[in-house]
């Protein structure tokens, strides 16, 4: 990104966080904002912004992005509620979150002749798991029932972090039958992916967490107001 693009990115950031609290109370949400600014300055409208997508800088700024949504929008989580009222929250995730991809699987299927079963389920995998900031005028609504609106911000936080490894299973099963590698190193990739990730991952917020609750503890740690980590709450 140039000069001209960098500016351009934080005028528009600026200015949305000047209204923010007034486009909370509206149905228009930042996602909305922000594409429409896209498709506004992009390569699609006047061309302001120019983005180079096979740029290494691009991929490492889209996975940074995926980490930190997945670990913000898990952390947002009250598992004291969710103990309480898990019902719900399982039912979107164990049933209504398979069945949509699978129905977005086939709609993906008969929509674009010319993919094939494992590019559909690609495409459905991407588009299933939804963000509750598409919805944030259902879930901060107080009219709506506390348990609706804790059960699609778990939904929200979770789904995103199940359909990765699909994604990821899908993504291998075609382009195995696209042949552009031999099965055996999409199944190690796979493997690596689903198993060694999620390990590391477990390792490293539970050994962050412990250190996070022995600072507070002890004071060691700045903090301002109330610390939460995986779920569980420390007062500064």
């Amino acid at each position: 990104m140039d000069t001209t693009s960098v500016t351009t990115v934080s005028l528009a950031i600026i200015l949305y966080s000047l209204v923010s609290a007034r486009l909370r109370q509206s149905v228009i949400t930042a996602p909305i904002v922000f594409v429409s600014f896209g498709l506004l300055v992009g390569n699609a409208g006047y061309r302001m912004l120019e983005f180079r997508l096979e740029h290494d800088a691009i991929h490492l700024l889209a996975e940074l992005t995926l980490i930190v949504v997945l670990f913000t929008d898990a952390s947002r989580i009250d598992l004291k509620l969710f103990c309480r009222e898990h019902d719900l929250p399982v039912r979107l995730l164990t049933i209504g979150l398979p069945l949509c991809i699978l129905m977005g699987t086939i709609a993906a299927w008969l929509l674009f002749p010319g993919f094939g079963f494992w590019q559909a389920a690609v495409l459905a995998a991407i588009v299933a798991p939804t963000d509750a900031a598409l919805a944030h005028a259902v879930v901060t609504n107080k009219l709506a029932p506390t348990r609706i609106r804790q059960a699609i911000s778990v939904e929200s936080g979770l789904n995103d972090g199940i359909c990765l490894p699909l994604f990821l299973i899908f993504l291998c099963g075609a382009r195995v039958a696209e042949h552009l590698e031999t099965t055996s190193y999409w199944v190690q990739f796979a493997a690596m992916q689903i198993g060694i990730g999620p390990l590391v991952g477990i390792c490293v917020g539970y050994i962050g967490g412990k250190l996070i609750e022995r600072s507070a503890i002890h004071k060691w740690i700045r903090t301002a107001g109330t610390i939460s980590v995986a779920g569980f709450r420390w007062m500064g």
